[in-house]
């Protein structure tokens, strides 16, 4: 956020107006084309969602392309020179977690479809490197399925990681158990109100009893 508000400053700078101009300009739907040396709607430049303004710098009217320069060879003009510790604070915090490409934390949405097209992508089935033919079990493959993984979560959510029979809350001890048999009630298998959060033991006991 703090580079952007500077090239704000930078490009209003060079432009030789206050940056309250720049932003009346911007927020009036503005934007500066260096070739035809004005101001011009932002609908006269071309899309292109690869730049953080959403636009490419290229007018419709004059067809002005920036041409970026060539560094390959040239050495760093930061070379010698370390990062504040308050530009280390800030160049963390903006890649801490799921950051969008502006990095600023993703939205719940925005974490939602990542997920999503992230399981839709995956390869699986025959399309995997390591397909050897369908060995793997449909008692296996179902838990470890995505629709398995949210079930599972779901129940520990619900119960708040804690074992309903004895209070055990230890993460790595805590299982979720089908209350209708998983191979008998396969129309039951990811609803969480057929879900239970138990311990190992716990769980084990229950199975015994089933028996």
């Amino acid at each position: 956020m703090g580079s952007r508000q500077g090239a704000i400053k930078a490009a209003a700078a060079r432009l030789g107006i206050s940056l309250e101009e720049y932003l009346t300009k911007l927020d009036a739907g503005l934007k500066w084309c260096t070739k035809c040396k004005g101001w011009k709607q932002i609908t006269e430049f071309s899309k292109d969602k690869s730049r953080g303004d959403g636009l490419k710098a290229s007018c419709l009217q004059c067809g002005r392309v920036e041409v970026r320069k060539d560094t390959k060879g040239k050495t760093s003009p930061f070379k010698g020179k370390k990062h504040s510790t308050t530009s280390c604070q800030k160049m963390s915090l903006s890649r801490y977690g799921n950051t969008n490409r502006l990095g600023k934390p993703c939205s719940s949405e925005q974490k939602s479809y990542i997920r999503q097209r992230t399981i839709e992508k995956a390869a699986r089935g025959v399309k995997h490197p390591n397909w050897k033919g369908g060995i793997t079990p449909e008692n296996i493959a179902l838990r470890q399925s995505p629709e398995y993984i949210d079930w599972r979560k779901g129940v520990f959510e619900r119960d708040g990681y804690t074992c309903q029979h004895c209070g055990d809350n230890r993460g790595g001890n805590l299982e979720a158990h089908h209350i209708k048999l998983f191979s008998d009630y396969p129309e039951f298998r990811f609803v969480i109100d057929n879900g239970l959060t138990l311990c190992n033991n716990c769980h084990r006991k229950v199975h015994s009893k089933q028996r």
